[in-house]
């Protein structure tokens, strides 16, 4: 592909054929997207979700080393990178959107010098998933946990690998914007809810921007065992905090599950609107 200058998808040419949504991208979004996760392009802006794409050394300082790195000390990047992030990875997470079997085999090898020498460590989670970590940091203190819910963008680092989020948390989650219509399940644009340390619900909504009104069209919380009040409770505040956020002056509420919740937070939310 030849770029002349800063360029979006939708300047690349296409056939006349009419897509079906946002998870039928066309071949050249596809190039795109593969040359901007292999470091040959960069987003120099973004128009919404729309992205500006254009080469490399066009877009970063000066002053930045583009030297590329070896095999070796881009696979140790990655593996520091992850486990700084996240705390803890799963050997494919590592290399997670990156598509290069040689990188693949670095960082197994990596992984493996590491652990022989005793600087990591495995350990297996519920469904049956092997994390890899530093040694000792299970051992480390935890942070005191508020009484906040937080709610979360579909491309928050916590959500972001959903394989991972399903391993650790039984939380099974996906962006439906990307699923045709009749196979939805939970809504166009849910997003996730965080309360305390447990994925407990997510929320389709929408932002009517001329009547600065934020409309809640489905609410759903998961089959677990929690304290309905406080939860309810640290949903409205992170409700207030959202309005704010999106410049909306009121809120409507249109379907909880489970239903017995619905008046509840339907009272709770009416001072907003």
């Amino acid at each position: 592909m030849k770029i002349t200058g800063p360029l979006r998808s939708r300047d690349v040419g296409t056939s006349s054929i009419k897509r079906a949504g946002w998870w039928d991208w066309k071949p050249a979004k596809k190039a795109l997207e593969q040359l901007y996760m292999q470091g040959d392009l960069m987003v120099s802006d973004r128009d919404g979700f729309q992205k500006t794409y254009d080469l490399t050394e066009r877009v970063l300082p000066s002053h930045v080393n583009l030297q590329m790195p070896s095999m070796e000390e881009y696979a140790a990047h990655l593996v520091d990178q992850q486990l700084s992030c996240h705390g803890f990875a799963s050997l494919k997470g590592l290399t997670y959107l990156r598509r290069n079997a040689e990188l693949r085999k670095a960082v197994n090898a990596l992984v493996n010098e590491r652990l022989a020498q005793g600087d990591l460590e495995k350990v297996k989670v519920s469904s049956g998933d092997e994390f890899i970590l530093e040694r000792g940091a299970l051992e480390r203190s935890l942070p005191r946990l508020k009484e906040r819910m937080l709610i979360l963008s579909p491309f928050d680092n916590s959500v972001i690998q959903r394989e991972r989020l399903k391993a650790l948390f039984q939380y099974d989650y996906q962006l439906e914007c990307y699923v045709p219509e009749p196979k939805r399940q939970y809504g166009y644009f849910c997003l996730p809810l965080l309360y305390r340390d447990e994925f407990v619900g997510r929320m389709d909504c929408k932002v009517h921007r001329k009547t600065s009104h934020l409309e809640i069209k489905n609410l759903y919380f998961e089959p677990h065992t929690f304290d309905e009040h406080r939860v309810v409770t640290a949903f409205v505040e992170a409700i207030v905090q959202f309005c704010h956020f999106q410049k909306s002056d009121s809120v409507s509420l249109n379907a909880v599950q489970p239903e017995h919740l619905t008046q509840r937070l339907r009272s709770a939310l009416k001072p907003l609107g």
